[in-house]
């Protein structure tokens, strides 16, 4: 199960987009993205342990992704979600590639199907985030960001059988019900807007 500092991002990304896109301060949204962080409390359950280097690198990436969707957010003014993604692959290619080559073993036949599989869903999974950052507020956005969790825990229940515990069922409809309520006062927001 990945640590809770790895859920921190929509946090910070809210919060910078309030800082520095003035987005609005909306204390529905807040509460949205709180509940989905007490939602992923309830699911990871940390105890109390001593924050080691790894917790830091971990909070540390957490801050990075969110100013990463603050410039994707900011590039969606002026460029298309492909161009966005575009450079996303240009930029981490060679990011990555050079500590790869310390650790590089020649992939199998049945692993460069994994790989290929990896590159595109990946490659939808950022057209998709870029596009939805282009189009809706950061504030709105982030309660979402919580579901990759309970989305984690379904595929863990197919693809290894791992079957959650209550508390974890309790925490994924508690993140499920943020979502959820936040699309459902986005989308009346809209509706009240357009009959204005």
């Amino acid at each position: 199960m990945p640590p809770l500092w790895s859920f921190t991002a929509p946090l910070f990304a809210a919060l910078l987009s309030a800082l520095f896109l003035g987005e609005v301060f909306r204390w529905r949204r807040w509460s949205a993205i709180f509940l989905g962080f007490f939602g992923a409390l309830i699911i990871l359950r940390p105890g109390l342990q001593a924050i080691d280097l790894g917790s830091l690198l971990i909070l540390f990436s957490s801050v990075l992704w969110s100013v990463a969707m603050i410039d994707i957010k900011v590039l969606g003014r002026t460029e298309s979600s492909r161009t966005i993604a575009a450079y996303v692959t240009v930029l981490l290619t060679p990011l990555t590639l050079v500590p790869a080559l310390f650790v590089w073993q020649m992939p199998t036949l049945d692993m460069w199907g994994w790989l290929i599989f990896i590159g595109v869903v990946g490659t939808i999974g950022q057209f998709a985030v870029t596009e939805a950052l282009k189009l809706g507020d950061m504030t709105a956005l982030m309660p979402f960001d919580f579901l990759k969790l309970v989305w984690a825990t379904f595929l863990g229940i197919i693809f290894f059988a791992e079957v959650p515990d209550f508390l974890t069922w309790v925490g994924a409809a508690v993140v499920f019900g943020s979502s959820l309520y936040i699309a459902w006062r986005e989308a009346t927001l809209r509706r009240q807007a357009k009959g204005q």
